[in-house]
């Protein structure tokens, strides 16, 4: 029954002209409402600005055949009325800046049923989208850039196969509560400019023992490396 109604869902949103239905149950915006460039491996993604523009969207998977797999640096931070954000398995790379200052976006998810494949975040990504509280991080984040989310809103950051993160991804964060550091975290891939830096004081921090033998500290993630 829930699998009828969420294809009769989607059947309405395709003939209101937003979406098509997608394996995942989850609806796909219409192409319509990107602009696609060729790149290594398949096609770059960006937003074709509309009056229209939907304030929810799911990237498409794939256009004209190939794979979509990277989002355009600067490639959505024109689209001021954005709040949610679904990331598709396909997607391997976020541009620098691609959401940053979006001041409505609330909530990314990045899907990963597979976990086929990671993602790259690139430097201010989604920095000062300050209403963004939720981001499901899944198992495809790889590695965080500077500043990716600086003076966002997120409660919680927890990875699965994070090995980087850069200079003042999380500064500023100041509604942070649990963050979850994997086995797969090295001390000499985190930024000096520390990550979670002019963050609460009361966050939890839960690190993994492989992440701790491989030299990852609370003061390398907080403060930086003591000179």
């Amino acid at each position: 029954m829930k699998k009828l109604l969420s294809v009769l869902f989607c059947i309405v949103f395709v003939f209101a002209g937003l979406c098509s239905c997608s394996a995942d149950g989850i609806y796909t915006t219409e192409d319509k409402y990107f602009t696609f460039t060729e790149c290594e491996g398949g096609y770059k993604i960006a937003a074709n600005v509309t009056e229209d523009y939907p304030k929810t969207i799911r990237l498409p998977e794939e256009h004209n055949g190939a794979k979509v797999v990277a989002i355009e640096y600067g490639g959505f931070k024109n689209c001021v009325d954005l709040e949610k954000v679904i990331i598709p398995e396909s997607i391997t790379k976020i541009g620098g800046d691609a959401f940053s200052g979006l001041a409505k976006l609330h909530n990314v998810n990045f899907v990963d049923n597979e976990a086929t494949e990671t993602v790259d975040v690139d430097f201010g990504a989604f920095s000062d989208c300050i209403a963004l509280t939720e981001i499901n991080f899944g198992k495809k984040v790889k590695n965080v850039g500077a500043y990716a989310f600086k003076n966002t809103r997120i409660l919680r950051a927890e990875f699965t196969l994070v090995e980087s993160i850069g200079d003042y991804a999380f500064k500023d964060c100041s509604s942070l509560s649990y963050v979850y550091i994997p086995a797969t975290l090295k001390a000499e891939n985190i930024g000096e400019l520390a990550p979670f830096y002019g963050c609460d004081k009361d966050i939890d921090f839960v690190i993994d023992e492989k992440a701790k033998e491989n030299g990852v500290t609370l003061q390398l993630l907080v403060a930086g490396p003591i000179k």
